[in-house]
């Protein structure tokens, strides 16, 4: 069964791709989310504050687990998505959201990636460190707004 595009539970106007509770969607062919991503819900908040960010190597080093399969893939962003916010504190919230391509496999990982632990930690979730030094990843599958998931399918149809 092909997995499909469901809302989070835990998050206002986001969804997400199959997976698992508590690990990082690694190994999804490019047909698994052309075959999932083409009945898209309403949304009332299509962006969430997201917009698109660079392709450059800094936003990928932050997108990069530093595991045995971050450091074994060889990785080209397809989509990278950005956004920032400033806390009570006065301090930076930045959230990146991505879909990568490994090129060894030809196979697209989805991740989210913070610029603190805290920002995951808060809500209880389990991180790794990124490739880049004070931003950590995610270990749980990726809640995105549907802006990220429309624009994924547009890039895909392509590939």
């Amino acid at each position: 069964m092909t997995p499909i595009l469901k809302p989070a539970s835990s998050e206002e106007n986001e969804f997400f791709f199959g997976g698992h509770l508590g690990v990082i969607q690694y190994e999804i062919t490019i047909d698994e989310l052309r075959q999932g991503l083409v009945d898209f819900p309403e949304s009332a908040d299509y962006k969430k504050g997201f917009r698109l960010a660079n392709h450059s190597p800094k936003n990928l080093s932050r997108l990069i687990p530093e595991t045995e399969t971050g450091r074994a893939g060889t990785w080209s962003p397809l989509l990278i998505m950005k956004k920032k916010t400033i806390k009570n504190n006065g301090e930076k919230e930045i959230w990146l959201k991505a879909a990568l391509i490994n090129k060894n496999t030809g196979k697209i990982t989805l991740i989210t990636s913070t610029n603190t632990h805290e920002n995951i930690g808060q809500h209880g979730n389990r991180w790794v460190s990124s490739q880049a030094e004070d931003w950590v990843i995610g270990r749980y599958k990726m809640f995105a707004p549907l802006y990220f998931w429309k624009e994924l399918s547009n890039r895909i149809s392509t590939v």
